[in-house]
């Protein structure tokens, strides 16, 4: 068995942050870094990530994962974000890429508050209310056609 890198840690909240930006929006799944990313991805992702928080895993290079770990994870990774919808954008004032930033800012919140809460909760599911350490979602914005 090979050992855990910061790679896989940073992969599991990628997954983490994708799906929960595509259930704010009311979506089931979302195509991400060439997958297509479902419930039964990030579930599996939300229940590695804790079973290394619990456990207190160490990666390849001695750093454990903690929740301030994941954290910093998490925010490392909306940075990535970001840079990439930055360099996807056509006109990067213009309010898709406002709203695009918002959705994964959120969904980013959520991916840390479900990876590092107290307790695994149950299966995530379309409620907000079933999220269990999940902030609920912000009131969804229409997009233009």
């Amino acid at each position: 068995m090979r050992a855990l890198t910061m790679r896989d840690l940073r992969k599991h909240i990628r997954v983490g942050i994708a799906y929960l930006k595509a259930w704010d929006e009311g979506q089931g799944f979302i195509t991400w870094d060439h997958l297509m990313e479902d419930l039964a991805a990030f579930e599996v992702s939300r229940v590695q990530v804790r079973q290394w928080l619990r456990r207190g895993t160490c990666l390849d290079d001695g750093t454990v994962v903690t929740r301030h770990l994941i954290a910093d994870a998490c925010s490392q990774e909306m940075e990535r974000l970001e840079l990439s919808l930055f360099e996807d954008a056509i006109h990067p004032g213009n309010g898709w890429l406002k709203r695009e930033l918002a959705l994964f800012r959120h969904a980013a919140e959520l991916a840390e508050a479900v990876f590092t809460g107290a307790e695994l909760k149950a299966l995530l599911s379309a409620s907000p209310a079933s999220a269990g350490d999940a902030p609920t979602r912000p009131p969804r914005t229409t997009r233009a056609a």
